[in-house]
């Protein structure tokens, strides 16, 4: 069935048009017909043609102006143009309007009436197959695209680390070489705040499988993986090895929103652990900190820099890169990240020193080795800074004016990082 619309002023020519069209395509055709430019506009609003026959002049509005009212909602309808004057002084806004045809008044040719309605029926139906093959596509995808990022997530967790997971960025689209793992438990909470019955939720999890996935992309880019008992793994890419101060709390603050919603649809109790940013090749190391934020804290969200660090679980285990990235933002003027690396330091290193002097060693030790780096790349001499540039800061702490650091606050025994 296609639907057309029939536009003009003259009802001898309407008739004319409905009789040529009725006669050869009978109840294949659904036919409409206006006088007025704004009914023109006002049937394409309702009534949806796939095909409309405009005259160029009719009371009020134009055939050209309701036509550019119509392309501002409607960009695939075909037009064709029905004028008494010389085509050519309405061709080039024609062309702008996506017009198929002219024909010009009067039309004494019954054939060319018909080879004009063939043509335009034909653009419809490539049209209306060409989403038809795309709506098949996408349904193909919605079950091949979940598959895929399964195999990501499988990958991703292998015990000997060394899957190549190449193959799998290129067709997820992953882009960044950094990302965070998100780990969403759901049960039943106990007394203790923790969630049980996992094998139960585990049936109603998969039942309710599509739902989350959309849930979920709808409040991160990331790649979902499987029901694992009554947990399911979520990977955030991302450009920055370390995300700021900010963007950590508009991620707790997202997943809380995302719980929220989770349990008004499936009707369950929901965690989550949300680990570090790391390497795409590191990415398991994400998942161990986000399943150790859900086994060390019974919190709703909790991210892994909120649990205090172990000294047994960092030695050995010196950050270099997260201190070399400390250096080169701070080498690029970027302090805020460097400031995010400077926090994310000294959260590891509360785990790794005994005492607040070796901290205090350290971060001493940080900024001077930035600013080395900084007089060796401009060519200054380094060497001790003059009184009001670095000077002693609160309780033996120390600061800095031009070379970004961050430092222990006044609270020995709740040190924090302080951007000067």
């Amino acid at each position: 069935m296609f639907r057309i619309l029939l536009a003009d002023d003259e009802g001898i020519m309407l008739e004319s048009l409905k009789h040529i069209i009725t006669t050869s395509f009978g109840s294949e055709c659904d036919i409409r017909y206006v006088k007025t430019g704004r009914a023109v506009v006002e049937m394409a609003e309702s009534f949806h043609p796939d095909i409309a026959f405009v005259d160029i002049h009719m009371p009020g509005l134009s055939g050209i102006q309701a036509i550019q009212e119509i392309r501002k909602v409607n960009k695939e309808m075909i037009i064709i143009i029905i004028t008494a004057y010389d085509k050519f002084a309405y061709a080039k806004e024609a062309v702008n309007l996506g017009v198929m045809e002219y024909l010009t008044k009067p039309i004494s040719n019954k054939k060319v009436i018909l080879d004009v309605c063939m043509k335009a029926m034909q653009r419809v139906e490539e049209a209306r197959q060409k989403r038809s093959d795309d709506l098949k596509i996408r349904e193909r995808l919605e079950i091949v695209v979940p598959m895929i990022e399964s195999g990501f997530i499988y990958s991703m967790l292998q015990d000997d680390g060394g899957a190549d997971s190449s193959g799998y960025e290129e067709l997820l689209g992953i882009r960044d070489n950094y990302g965070f793992c998100l780990v969403l438990e759901f049960g039943d909470r106990d007394e203790s705040g923790r969630l049980t019955n996992a094998i139960g939720f585990s049936v109603k999890a998969n039942k309710y499988y599509q739902d989350m996935r959309e849930i979920v992309k709808d409040y991160f880019s990331c790649i979902t993986g499987p029901v694992m008992g009554n947990r399911v793994v979520l990977f955030v890419p991302s450009s920055e090895p370390v995300l700021k101060y900010e963007e950590r709390v508009e991620v707790i603050t997202r997943t809380r929103t995302m719980l929220q919603k989770l349990e008004e649809h499936i009707g369950s109790d929901f965690r989550s652990g949300i680990g570090s940013t790391k390497p795409l090749g590191n990415a398991k190391e994400s998942y161990g900190e986000a399943l150790r934020a859900l086994r060390e804290s019974i919190s709703h969200v909790v991210h892994i820099t909120d649990i205090p660090s172990r000294q047994e679980d960092m030695t050995g285990e010196y950050p270099k890169e997260l201190e070399n990235s400390y250096y080169e933002r701070g080498m690029k003027a970027d302090s805020e990240g460097a400031a995010a690396c400077g926090e994310e330091l000294f959260s590891r290193m509360q785990g790794m020193y005994g005492c607040r002097e070796d901290m205090e060693a350290k971060v001493l030790e940080l900024i001077m080795q930035l600013e080395y780096r900084i007089c060796t790349k401009d060519g200054t001499e380094f060497g001790l800074k003059p009184p009001g540039q670095l000077y002693p800061g609160d309780k033996g702490g120390f600061r800095q004016r031009q070379i970004v650091p961050l430092v222990p606050g006044k609270d020995a025994g709740n040190m924090q990082m302080r951007r000067d």
